[in-house]
């Protein structure tokens, strides 16, 4: 079901503007002197794994994200913790972009439409 209507496409528009959006994030950090880690492009599987990760964190409810990934013995461990790191799903959660990172929609009035960043996964699906 998710696949009709994820597909390839969709799953690649978002990876493709998920890096572009990391890309422009990372190089203003680093003109102001950041020193943020280094984005690493995410592909398409990443993009679909992290996916299936919001989708079951939202059906296994635990008090806070950051708790899927604790191995202390207070909460059960998830076996995709050992496929994606807790940062590195905060990275994806923090540059995520469905649209592209620079392109407005507005109105004829020159209003955000309150669709504008997800329009490219409206359109598709």
């Amino acid at each position: 079901m998710f696949q009709l209507f994820f597909t390839k496409e969709v799953l690649q528009t978002i990876c493709t503007n998920t890096n572009l959006y990391a890309a422009d994030k990372e190089g203003k950090k680093r003109s102001m002197g950041s020193k943020r880690r280094r984005w690493i492009e995410v592909s398409v599987k990443e993009i679909k794994f992290w996916l299936g990760i919001v989708i079951y964190m939202r059906v296994v409810s635990l008090p806070a994200g950051r708790d899927f990934w604790r191995h202390d013995g207070l909460f059960p461990t998830h076996d995709f913790t050992s496929h994606m790191t807790l940062m590195g799903f905060e990275d994806i959660k923090g540059s995520l972009h469905i649209s592209p990172p620079h392109e407005t929609s507005g109105d004829d009035d020159g209003r955000q439409l309150w669709h504008a960043k997800v329009e490219v996964l409206l359109q598709q699906v």
